[in-house]
């Protein structure tokens, strides 16, 4: 399997960039770009759902880790929950961090 990964994905010399999650990454183009190199390396649904997480970093990486195993078995299901975690506006999650992360002033 890696092997024929491997062969793949240079199949155009063309490979998706690293997304990390992080607030100023854009995740629909990330997903877009992702979807058109493995369109255009042929890469087949399960290739796909392997090379996916090769190309996560950060708070990305620790997201997919957690994800159940229905959600990584087909790239529909893996690119909703995707789009839902690090498209769906960034307010919802940084909002849900910085509240998880918050400690009382002092005064409170």
């Amino acid at each position: 399997m890696q092997a024929d990964f491997n062969k793949k994905s240079t199949a155009h010399g063309l490979k998706p960039d690293n997304f990390d999650g992080s607030p100023a990454a854009d995740a629909i183009a990330w997903l877009d770009n992702f979807r058109r190199i493995a369109k255009l390396n042929n890469w087949s649904e399960e290739l796909q759902l392997n090379a996916f997480p090769l190309y996560l970093r950060g708070i990305a990486q620790a997201w997919f880790i957690t994800l159940a195993d229905d959600t990584k078995g087909t790239v529909t299901a893996l690119f909703d929950a995707f789009r839902s975690r690090f498209a769906s506006g960034p307010q919802d999650w940084i909002l849900s961090q910085q509240l998880s992360a918050r400690k009382h002033a002092p005064n409170e």
